[in-house]
This record gives C-alpha cells, structure tokens and sequence, in this order.
C-alpha cells in the first residue's frame, strides 16, 4: 500500500512538473513571437520616418530631412546585423547634411554608409546602393574643388 501512495505522489509531481515545463515553453514561444511583433512594429516605423525624411528632401525641408534621417540611423545603429539599410540612412543623411552646407558631416556620413554597404556586399542591390554612395560623395568632394579623390570614387562606382 505504501509503494502505492508513493507511485501516486510521484505520478502526481510528474504530472505537475510536465504542466508546468509546458505552460514554461508556451510563455516562451509567445514572448518570441511579441518580440518578432514588437520587431516588425518598429521596422514598420523607421520605414515611415525614412519615407517622411524622403518627402521632407524632395521638399526642400532639408533640416526636416536630416531630422528623419537622424532618427532611422539612431535605429538602425540599434539592430545588429542590418548594415544594408544603415548604410542607405547613411547615404540620405550625408545628403540633407550637404544641402545644408554642412560639408563635414556629409563626407562623413558618406565614409560610414561605404563601409556599412562594404561590409554586407553580398548582393546585387547592395552594389546599387554602393554605386549610389560613391556617386554622391563624389559629388561632394567635387563641390569641396578635391577633384583627384572624386575622380577616385567615381572610378570605383564605375568598377562595381
């Protein structure tokens, strides 16, 4: 009778144990999935930011631009492993920054969104975006009369 009890206990904690590993992994699955949710949200919001940073330049609202621009770099510096499209925020806030005469920040924001699309440049679009960022820095140093290094850009948009 006692081996009965104790089966009975056991079978008991068992059963417990095995409800409270499920109900465990079940917390973790939604947690996962609230996080892929809360991802995309947030993904779905620096797009916004991006397209109205885009509208704003179109515009002429420069210092708009560059505040959009700002802030989906801030974003994107955030995430690890989403160089690409740090790398194009790059590029359009080295753009606001040379309309607004702010020369430095642009070749700088330039140099940044260069080595970010370098670093992931495993597709044909990330070659565009590339091409895209030694054009515009190109431009750049020609605007600065530094026309041996724009030469240089040019010929490496060129090359990819």
């Amino acid at each position: 009778m006692l081996c009965g009890v104790v089966v009975w206990i056991c079978g008991g904690l068992l059963s417990s144990c095995q409800a409270m590993l499920a109900t465990m992994e079940e917390s973790q699955h939604a947690a996962e999935r609230q996080a892929q949710v809360d991802k995309e949200h947030a993904e779905a919001e620096v797009v916004g930011t991006i397209d109205k940073g885009k509208e704003a330049f179109v515009s002429q609202r420069f210092n708009d631009a560059k505040d959009s621009f700002e802030q989906a770099v801030i974003h994107y510096r955030k995430q690890e492993g989403n160089s690409n499209n740090l790398g194009k925020a790059l590029n359009n806030l080295g753009a606001a920054y040379q309309e607004l005469d702010q020369f430095e920040r642009a070749l700088d924001s330039y140099e940044k969104a260069e080595s970010c699309l370098r670093g992931c440049i495993d597709g044909s679009d990330v070659r565009v975006e590339l091409k895209v960022v030694l054009k515009n820095h190109a431009v750049l140093l020609r605007q600065l009369s530094r026309y041996s290094e724009a030469a240089s850009m040019d010929d490496q948009a060129d090359k990819l």
